[in-house]
């Protein structure tokens, strides 16, 4: 302990002299979520990213907050933030994705799959175009063991993109889950 409030001193002492430097910035927040203490590096990665100027880096900050909030126990918070972040990109881009995966995980790691089903049905309803969703949906019927209810969505979404291999793949990996 004695060796990390030395440490802690060093980088408060960096940060005092470099003041506007993310990098400094952004390696305090990282030790502030190492050592658990998850508002500062919360309050320090939300920091970061209002002020970073890079596009990407202003996406990782954020997607680093985001995760904190989830940790926190904030998950409405958490799920705002991916979804605020998801707005700004491309719905076929791997960002996309990955923003789309993490607030199914957050649904998924408090087993809150009726929560999951309500996120999606929503999804649908802004986008119904949303293949990606579709599937999802269906699958968060399989694991409430709705499985007839998963064979329905799939089906519908087909009828509306039949060419669609994604729609394909997962009807028939529903029909072999049986």
């Amino acid at each position: 302990t004695q060796q990390r409030d030395k440490a802690a001193e060093v980088w408060k002492r960096l940060e005092n002299a470099f003041p506007k430097d993310l990098l400094v910035s952004e390696r305090i927040a990282q030790i502030n979520q190492t050592e658990g203490n998850l508002p500062e590096a919360l309050r320090r990665f939300q920091s970061l990213a209002s002020e970073s100027k890079d596009k990407d880096r202003r996406f990782e900050f954020e997607c680093n907050a985001a995760a904190l909030q989830a940790q926190s126990g904030k998950t409405v918070d958490a799920i705002a933030t991916y979804e605020r972040i998801a707005s700004q990109l491309k719905p076929d881009s791997w960002r996309y994705k990955e923003m789309r995966r993490r607030i199914e995980n957050i649904f998924m790691a408090s087993n809150d799959f009726d929560g999951w089903v309500r996120y999606l049905q929503n999804q649908l309803k802004e986008h119904p175009e949303d293949i990606d969703s579709e599937i999802r949906l269906a699958q968060a019927f399989f694991y409430l063991r709705k499985p007839e209810l998963a064979e329905q969505r799939l089906l519908d979404a087909l009828l509306r993109s039949p060419t669609s291999i994604e729609l394909q793949t997962a009807l028939i990996q529903q029909y072999q889950s049986r």
